[in-house]
């Protein structure tokens, strides 16, 4: 069902001659049927960008939420994914980890203490075996590890808290969720909180913002297997 809906979406885009899609049947079916997003045709834009390779979805009226964006794009490295987010502040680089549909979360290192420090990563790709992050963040923080016991246990959202912290918003804390058990919160918890508006998919890869902290996170998700 996944593969014939991108090919729906791919036909919809050759026949409206503009870069603001409203959101369609197909594409509500593909949101929700591949991932579990329940998205009214009223409440989401659909924007076209990057010559019609990758399309994005933002909620009208709800301009706090992050925005829902997908690879559709035949032949892509990231084919099959979705990208979620960021939540968090604006502070710090840019990061990105992404190894794609065919691969699954092994280990996420986390720094925290008052806030969450850094991230580092590990995903076990089948075509190319283990890929590494890197260390995104500083260095300071209390280390906790998370293993996932793969192939039965899979990420399937996060969600935590963000607040203003030395100067700007950063990511406070952080919760893994898997299909078998939630892993946190790593941080303290008296900020706003986010989550993930899914109900099914496996979370594979995460991009954001750091520096000293990491001040914003989102994640790449595919449909569950």
């Amino acid at each position: 069902m996944f593969n014939s809906l991108v090919r729906d979406l791919d036909v919809v885009v050759a026949v409206v001659p503009t870069w603001h899609l409203g959101l369609t049947s197909g594409m509500r079916s593909l949101l929700h049927g591949a991932f579990g997003l329940d998205l009214a045709a009223e409440e989401v834009e659909v924007v076209v960008v990057d010559d019609g390779c990758t399309f994005q979805a933002k909620r009208i009226n709800e301009l706090t939420q992050p925005t829902l964006s997908w690879d559709i794009a035949i032949g892509m490295p990231h084919q099959g994914t979705i990208k979620l987010g960021p939540w968090g502040g604006a502070g710090g680089a840019g990061w990105d980890f992404n190894p794609g549909a065919d691969s699954s979360i092994t280990d996420i290192q986390i720094g925290h203490g008052e806030v969450v420090d850094h991230l580092f990563i590990k995903s076990l790709n089948r075509k190319t075996g283990q890929i590494e992050s890197g260390t995104h963040g500083g260095s300071g923080g209390a280390n906790s590890l998370i293993s996932i016991n793969r192939p039965e246990e899979h990420i399937t959202s996060i969600s935590g808290t963000t607040k203003y912290f030395g100067g700007h918003v950063v990511i406070e804390s952080l919760t893994f969720q898997t299909n078998k058990t939630v892993y946190g919160p790593y941080g303290l918890t008296t900020g706003d909180a986010f989550g993930i508006p899914i109900e099914f998919g496996e979370v594979v890869g995460f991009f954001g913002r750091a520096g000293l902290y990491i001040d914003a996170i989102g994640v790449y998700v595919k449909p569950s297997p």
